[in-house]
């Protein structure tokens, strides 16, 4: 079996803190794109938007960054579809929006 690389290494302190995460990612790439996001988010540009940051970020895929978001494990270990699931069995608003009364129209 090979050996997974390791991650490429970018600033010290976000690597430090996303250290703390690293485990929670399945692979070596979509944590390579939290750091990326990261850095993004700490970035002096104007918008805060994936395809921002993946510009602002040196070798950032604003797709790829997307797909990092879009597949990140959920709390609780909700899988992605789980989520889109469980919103469908109820279709009731209050259901959905638990703060939602009719007359508050």
């Amino acid at each position: 079996m090979t050996q997974a690389r390791s991650a490429t290494a970018t600033v010290t302190f976000i690597d430090e803190y996303c250290q703390l995460y690293q485990d929670v990612f399945p692979d070596v790439r979509s944590f390579e794109h939290f750091k990326q996001v990261q850095i993004g988010m700490l970035a002096e540009i104007k918008r805060k938007t994936l395809p921002a940051i993946a510009h602002a970020v040196r070798g950032g895929d604003p797709q790829a960054l997307h797909h990092m978001v879009a597949s990140a494990p959920r709390p609780g270990g909700t899988a992605k579809g789980e989520a889109a699931q469980v919103a469908q069995t109820s279709t009731r608003r209050e259901d959905i929006y638990p703060l939602y009364r009719r007359d508050r129209r």
